[in-house]
């Protein structure tokens, strides 16, 4: 009886194990958070060399369940590494089909003595339906309110109208170019 508890848990651990080789980072989610079809997960960050340099054990991302029920990370073809300080509450007030998403983008860079931690503040407007990524800029971008449905409006005054920077993004007249990658036109021709 003891040698099949044994048995059964270094089989876990192998599982454990093999989905962390595997970069399945579902399998280590600690907390999930939705809104729409969107979720906020944290996940722990595997680098020790990131953990020590940015002070943090995880990450939480952007997340879409698509029609076909994957999960997959939103922003992942904009961003290797990133992570958003927001919390769910901030996602449900906002009382939008598109949310305003502050980020923090960043990387490891070295010489030859040292290894350097450097990130990014940026801001990513996603629409919670479809995971379509409309539009991403400074950090800055995101300090506003919703004037309208789709029309945000930064603090100073000006004015981001969604629909028509949507329908720029869909007539291959992004104000992006990033934007313009398939994975993000495919989400953004859904509705």
């Amino acid at each position: 009886m003891q040698g099949n508890r044994i048995v059964i848990a270094l089989c876990m651990m192998l599982v454990v194990a093999f989905a962390w080789a595997d970069g399945d980072e579902d399998a280590a989610e600690a907390e999930v958070k939705t809104v729409g079809n969107l979720s906020l997960k944290v996940i722990p960050i595997k680098s020790k060399t990131t953990k020590m340099l940015s002070g943090r054990t995880s990450d939480t991302k952007v997340f879409l369940q698509g029609k076909d029920g994957a999960i997959v990370d939103t922003l992942k073809f904009l961003y290797a590494y990133y992570y958003s300080p927001l919390e769910l509450d901030d996602l449900i007030a906002q009382a939008s089909d598109i949310v305003a998403v502050p980020l923090v983008t960043y990387k490891l860079t070295s010489d030859k003595d040292k290894q350097y931690y450097n990130a990014l503040e940026q801001c990513a407007f996603i629409n919670t339906k479809n995971g379509c990524v409309l539009y991403q800029g400074d950090a800055k971008t995101c300090q506003g309110s919703w004037a309208e449905a789709n029309v945000w409006q930064q603090e100073g005054g000006r004015l981001m109208d969604f629909t028509t920077i949507k329908t720029a993004l869909l007539a291959a007249k992004p104000v992006d170019k990033i934007l313009s990658n398939p994975i993000n036109l495919i989400r953004c021709k859904q509705n």
